[in-house]
């Protein structure tokens, strides 16, 4: 069946994007739902239909709960940080290590397991780089709270 060009439209996709952002709790997932679009592909649609049956029964299962942490969108600062210079300040480096110990507890979260519950969403990770040296080294720098320890040594890029 052909669809027309408009018929995200004719059935209001927009406001579907909408409730779907509204739910998201970074800009990165925001951005995700963004490039979500209307599909008749039956491939498609069944292994969404799958990640999404994953994503439910991990969320109503009633076992260990999923890491939901902070998805802070560091790329503004890292982006800054490639002029030769310039640096990151105490809370971005914090907040760099928020999002990659979010980032480490969900991919631990979702490939633990021997037997796999998750296999579609643990199939959406590959490639995903957790970067445990740049925790630990953050782990060094800060306290829990993200101010600088006292014996904190500053050039540790490249150590």
């Amino acid at each position: 069946m052909l669809y027309p060009a408009h018929f995200e439209q004719k059935i209001d996709f927009i406001t579907i994007r909408q409730l779907l952002k509204d739910k998201c709790i970074s800009t990165l997932g925001s951005e995700k739902v963004d490039h979500i679009q209307f599909t008749a592909d039956y491939e498609v649609i069944d292994r969404l239909l799958c990640e999404t049956d994953e994503m439910f029964r991990v969320l109503t299962s009633g076992g260990e709960e999923m890491p939901i942490g902070d998805f802070f969108d560091v790329r503004p600062a890292l982006s800054r940080v490639r002029i030769e210079g310039l640096f990151l300040d105490e809370m971005e480096v914090f907040g760099l290590w928020r999002a990659l110990e979010a980032v480490r507890k969900l991919v631990s979260f979702l490939t633990k397991k021997e037997d796999n519950p998750y296999p579609y969403l643990s199939e959406l990770l590959p490639g995903t780089e957790t970067f445990p040296q740049i925790i630990r080294k953050i782990d060094g720098l800060l306290t829990k709270f993200g101010k600088l320890k006292d014996n904190a040594f500053m050039p540790w890029f490249g150590r």
